[in-house]
C-alpha cells in the first residue's frame, strides 16, 4: 500500500486498513484473554511428537504474529504521522517517503502470517484426511 500514489483512493484504503487492523488487534487481545481464562479443548494428538509440537507452535505463533503485526502497524502510523492525513482526508499530508523500520517489520509479519495460515489450513486438511476427525466440531462449544 505504501507504494501506491498519493490520492483519495489511498486515503480510503488507509481508513479501511486502520479500521480492520484495529478490529483484528482487539479481537486478538480478546481471544488471547479467553485462551488463558477459559477451558480449552483437549490437546490434539497426531501420533507424532514432532507434529504435536508443531501444532502448538503454529497456534501460539498466530497470537504473537497478530499482536506484533498490529503493534508494528500502530508504530508505523505514529511514525509516519498518517493519522492526520487519514482523519482530514488530505492526501497531500501523506509522507512522500515511507522508509520506516516498523513498516518493514509489518511487511515481514504479513508474509509470516500468510505462511502460518497456509501451514494451518494444510495441517487441518491433512489431519482430516489421516484421522477422519472433524476438527471444527472438536473446538466449537
Amino acid at each position: 500500500m505504501a507504494d501506491l500514489p498519493a490520492g483519495p483512493e489511498k486515503i480510503q484504503l488507509y481508513k479501511v486498513h486502520f479500521i480492520l487492523g484495529n478490529l483484528i488487534f482487539l479481537l486478538t487481545l480478546l481471544r488471547t484473554w479467553f485462551f488463558f481464562k477459559k477451558p480449552r479443548p483437549a490437546k490434539l494428538e497426531t501420533g507424532s511428537a514432532f507434529h504435536n509440537k508443531l501444532v502448538i507452535w503454529i497456534e501460539y505463533s498466530f497470537y504473537w504474529v497478530l499482536i506484533f503485526l498490529a503493534l508494528s502497524g500502530i508504530i508505523t502510523n505514529i511514525s509516519a504521522e498518517l493519522g492526520e492525513a487519514v482523519m482530514s482526508g488530505d492526501y497531500n499530508l501523506l509522507p512522500t517517503d515511507m522508509d520506516f523500520p516498523s513498516l518493514e517489520v509489518h511487511e515481514i509479519l504479513v508474509k509470516l502470517l500468510i505462511a502460518l495460515l497456509i501451514a494451518h489450513v494444510l495441517g487441518v486438511i491433512m489431519h482430516y484426511l489421516r484421522h477422519k476427525e472433524n476438527t471444527l466440531k472438536r473446538i466449537l462449544p
